[in-house]
């Protein structure tokens, strides 16, 4: 019965930690919802790191439903770059992944527009 108990546990830690937990921040004229996972945010100093989410209405010409984005704020500077992003087939990163990025972004502007504003305000606010 315990045996049986620890594997149940474990089982859910194992689901809990699998499925992110999107809260969406806006959606453009094109249909591409924008999302953050808050649970996943790390703070340190003016930066903060998180998982984001970019589901499309449509797939597009190479098949990409949805990018998943490991992102950085520097809330000081009002800054933000990816440091990684995979390309999924389907919605909120499932199905085949179709290609990863590992090489981080230059620091850009916060987008100003109300999907990229909303994201920064959650995160550094």
């Amino acid at each position: 019965m315990v045996r049986n108990s620890s594997v149940i546990i474990a089982a859910l830690l194992f689901c809990h930690s699998a499925a992110a937990e999107w809260t969406k921040v806006g959606e453009n004229i094109r249909g591409t919802a924008f999302y953050v996972d808050k649970e996943t945010i790390e703070a340190q100093g003016n930066t903060r790191k998180l998982w984001e989410l970019e589901s499309f209405r449509e797939p597009t010409k190479q098949g990409i439903s949805s990018i998943k984005v490991r992102r950085e704020y520097d809330c000081a500077r009002e800054a933000v770059r990816y440091i990684t992003y995979t390309a999924y087939s389907g919605k909120f990163a499932d199905g085949e992944q179709l290609g990863v990025v590992n090489n981080p972004s230059a620091w850009d502007p916060v987008p100003g527009n109300p999907s990229g504003r909303a994201a920064y305000r959650m995160v550094c606010h």
